[in-house]
Order: C-alpha cells, then structure tokens, then sequence
C-alpha cells in the first residue's frame, strides 16, 4: 500500500522540479530579452558609455600603474553601473614594479633614467 503513495510522491517531486526549472528558464530568457537594447547599446559606446564623460569612481589595476578602473554611473544615481578599462595619459607619473619613477607612454610605465629611447 506504500508504494503508490511513494510512486505518486515522487511524480509529484519531479513535476515541481520540471516547473520549477520552466519557470527559471522563461524569467532568464524573458530578463535576457528586456536588457539585450540596454547592453548593445552600452557596448556600442566604448568611449562614452551612457552619455557621461566622467567617472564617478576610479580603481588602480595591480601591477599595471598606467590602466585604471573607471566606474560609470552608480545603482544611487538610478543608472547601471558600467566599468571599462582605461590608459592614464602619457607623461602622467608613475612607478615600475612599485619602486622605479617613470612616466606613463602608450599604455606603459617607462623608467624618465633609462636609456634614451631613440631606436633604430
């Protein structure tokens, strides 16, 4: 007499897995519909993301002093936070491996005692 019972609970556990799984996917699918305008739009402004010029927060990147964290927007001001990667401008001061002064050039932290970069 017990296993009907077991066999009806179980279909009933597998059917609230089944709906519970549906219901997961059509809100992921649904969310991914509605944000698609907003993000290809962001991502089709790399230099200006939604329309601000300036950055609300700034981070340092580790081991690399001449890139930095630009934080856009923020969830108080009632817009989508968006982080892009940035370079410093060049001559701006920096240290090579946190002990030697350089300036930034092109992305890069170059010694101002080195040698002179005249090339060939």
């Amino acid at each position: 007499m017990n296993m009907p019972r077991i066999f009806v609970s179980g279909l009933l556990v597998l059917w609230i897995i089944e709906t519970c799984s549906s219901t997961l996917l059509l809100l992921s699918t649904t969310t991914t519909l509605l944000l698609l305008p907003i993000l290809s739009r962001l991502l089709s402004q790399p230099g200006a993301v939604a329309g601000l010029s300036q950055c609300s927060r700034v981070w340092t990147v580790p081991f690399f002093p001449c890139y930095y964290v630009c934080q856009r927007g923020s969830l108080l001001q009632l817009s989508l936070p968006v982080l892009s990667l940035e370079i410093k401008p060049d001559k701006t001061p920096c240290k090579q491996f946190g002990l030697l002064r350089g300036t930034c050039r092109q992305g890069r932290c170059v010694t101002t005692n080195g040698a002179g970069s005249g090339g060939r």
